[in-house]
């Protein structure tokens, strides 16, 4: 009984501690470098940029830098087409901006090229998740042609929420994850330059997750595991949860002064 009571505590004291989403922007800049406008959520501490492009010229040069509302992203993929013509990927995560209307989003191009297919750019936004360090982990897998791609072994920590892009050559890509998870789909069938592009999130059922896509004809799929927030000095819920699950019923958590 003491167990079922201090679990129905701890639930009730943090039950408000999740990653959440809160919206997306897109802006287009296949043009080359410049800027654009989004509205950002109000609660939003976290934006996750994510961008897919190829070019004709044969350089598929990725994005070099992106910035929200003036505070610069930090760069977690930037990867050119290489020697086998794949899709350049990129992907970053920025914070400290504010909300509102009219921020404005300003990104450059390794080499500030015009781009033959994709190149818009895709932020989500979210609150919740840790500002040090965001990811907990991401990747990516690209392919040519119909090349089947995977993400595989994506480490999901307890609480952390999956957000996923993918990005095909025409078509109707669509995501799939192992582990049964629940998956919002945020942007469908997004369309711009030939490429088609989709946006979807789920909160992890397991230790690690592969994702899939079908429908691949030159295609990306990213992923990140975004994790949770934690207040300086204190562990997450669960990892107590399970430390209380491994007591006896005559478990019963003690107050400690702090001695400081």
């Amino acid at each position: 009984m003491k167990r079922l009571l201090w679990l129905g505590l701890l639930l009730a004291a943090d039950a408000s501690a999740q990653v959440s989403y809160l919206g997306n922007c897109t802006l287009d800049a296949g043009a080359g470098d410049g800027s654009g406008s989004c509205t950002i959520p109000s609660g939003a501490t976290l934006a996750v940029i994510a961008s897919a492009a190829w070019d004709s010229g044969g350089t598929g040069t990725p994005l070099a830098n992106v910035s929200v509302d003036g505070q610069n992203d930090t760069t977690v993929i930037s990867q050119d087409i290489g020697a086998l013509d794949e899709t350049a990927t990129y992907l970053g995560w920025a914070k400290n901006f504010t909300t509102g209307a009219g921020k404005t989003v300003a990104w450059t191009w390794t080499n500030n090229e015009t781009i033959s297919e994709g190149g818009r750019i895709y932020i989500s936004f979210w609150s919740g998740a840790d500002l040090t360090t965001p990811f907990a982990d991401a990747d990516f897998a690209r392919g040519q042609s119909l090349t089947a791609v995977q993400v595989a072994g994506l480490t999901t920590p307890v609480d952390s929420v999956v957000v996923t892009q993918i990005m095909s050559y025409s078509g109707t890509p669509e995501m799939s994850a192992d582990g049964a998870p629940s998956i919002t789909s945020v942007l469908d069938d997004d369309a711009y330059q030939s490429q088609i592009s989709d946006i979807d999130y789920f909160a992890r059922t397991q230790a690690t997750h592969t994702i899939d896509m079908t429908n691949e004809n030159y295609s990306v799929v990213i992923a990140v595991a975004l994790a949770i927030a934690v207040a300086a000095g204190q562990s997450p819920l669960p990892i107590i949860l399970q430390q209380i699950a491994a007591n006896d019923d005559e478990y019963e958590p003690k107050l400690v002064a702090n001695s400081r």
